[in-house]
């Protein structure tokens, strides 16, 4: 019964519908991404409607829970908890210390090769082996890795999701804040940095939590922020088909791209949603895309002026030069995507330019609010949410649409 019951998974992933899994996952990533950079630009609208609908929901779809709830600390402990179980059973269905085992040439055709690691067990799998536990696993942790990278990197830099006090420097890059209280009680109000309380120790009371906050991060970004990207790639090397430069009477082969396709089409290994998208000399995307994500997290939560790195510097000069480096690192980015054109379908390929070309749009906004120049509602209000609208508008369609494409198409 429990054979049965979680073989919808991989029916659902290898059907005509297959593609529907990266469609989901296309979505997610659009969404993180899109919000991630709209909260980059200054001076967004503090109007409740558009934090509702322009922030809280779009946080809330993307797991950045800490913009819509607050509590970076509790959100810090349950994405790590949730983050160090997934990373945990991919390493594990992946080969542990050895690494990624070579499975390919013995493993079972259709749903018989469901599973990660099959040895001794014939037609019963466990479900920790099956092939919808691997999905679910890598899910997870891809869904994670945005939100929780960039909470990891906030509790390391000590950004204000982190201060015990409220931001004092959202008015004044000078500010000069009443006490809290008593100095025999109470910090300077300006002394919060890796501080989770402003009260002085008594006893057992008012303990400070700032190193293992900061020790759990810094093993979140090793695992979860580097490890993870390398490790699918080094999956993907392993698992993605081979193409032989040559053929079976021993000529060389003229057509590789479309043999690649074709071994593609009968491969039934466990990790082909890792890179059944793509064309064969961008079948490590996942890792590429992922690295993206990183230096644009990075970016953000450390080139501000609410953090405990650079609070001293004036917010005006940062944030010129954190929507800077943001515009010339999507506008390689966006090249890249020209370049390269990843995935195998062509409509993908348009739609992802769409909303690379969004982001460098949504980064350029930023940087003229951060410059002053004249329309500044504009630059942070009416003209930010019609971009946002149409990338999500556009994104959706096409990657619906392409879905049904191959439905239609019998693929």
């Amino acid at each position: 019964m429990l054979e049965k019951a979680t073989d919808w998974p991989l029916a659902f992933e290898t059907s005509s519908y297959g593609l529907s899994l990266e469609t989901v996952t296309t979505i997610r990533d659009v969404v993180q991404m899109c919000g991630l950079l709209s909260h980059s630009v200054a001076g967004l609208s503090s109007e409740k409607w558009y934090q509702a609908v322009f922030v809280a929901l779009p946080a809330g779809i993307g797991l950045d829970f800490v913009s819509v709830f607050g509590r970076a600390v509790l959100w810090l402990w349950v994405f790590t908890a949730a983050a160090l179980w997934s990373l945990y059973e991919f390493y594990r269905l992946t080969g542990g210390w050895s690494a990624q085992r070579d499975r390919k040439k013995d493993q079972p055709e259709g749903f018989d090769g469901e599973a990660g690691t099959t040895q001794g067990k014939g037609r019963k799998l466990k479900w920790r082996d099956s092939r919808w536990y691997t999905i679910l696993v890598t899910f997870v942790a891809g869904s994670l890795y945005l939100p929780l990278s960039k909470l990891a990197l906030g509790a390391l830099f000590w950004t204000d999701d982190f201060w015990a006090v409220p931001n004092p420097y959202t008015d004044s890059d000078d500010p000069s804040p009443a006490a809290l209280g008593s100095s025999a009680e109470f910090y300077t109000t300006l002394a919060f940095c890796y501080r989770t309380t402003m009260r002085r120790p008594a006893g057992l009371k008012h303990v400070n939590w700032a190193v293992p906050i900061v020790a759990v991060a810094g093993v979140t970004v090793v695992f979860l922020s580097v490890w993870f990207p390398v490790r699918v790639w080094r999956v993907v090397r392993a698992e993605a088909p081979e193409v032989d430069p040559f053929t079976e009477v021993g000529r060389k082969r003229r057509d590789r791209e479309g043999e690649y396709w074709r071994l593609l089409d009968q491969d039934q290994g466990p990790w082909t949603y890792l890179y059944q998208a793509y064309r064969r000399s961008w079948r490590h995307y996942k890792s590429v895309y992922m690295l993206i994500k990183l230096l644009n997290v990075l970016v953000i939560t450390l080139l501000t002026k609410d953090n405990c790195v650079f609070r001293s510097r004036r917010r005006v000069y940062l944030g010129v030069v954190r929507q800077g480096t943001l515009l010339a690192l999507m506008a390689l980015y966006l090249g890249l995507e020209l370049w390269s054109a990843p995935y195998i379908s062509l409509p993908a390929n348009h739609s992802d330019l769409v909303s690379r070309g969004g982001y460098v749009v949504i980064v350029f906004f930023g940087l003229m609010s951060a410059l002053g120049a004249g329309g500044a509602k504009f630059w942070s209000g009416g003209g930010l949410v019609g971009l946002n609208v149409i990338i999500y508008a556009v994104k959706s369609v096409a990657r619906v649409g392409f879905s049904e494409m191959r439905t239609l198409a019998g693929c």
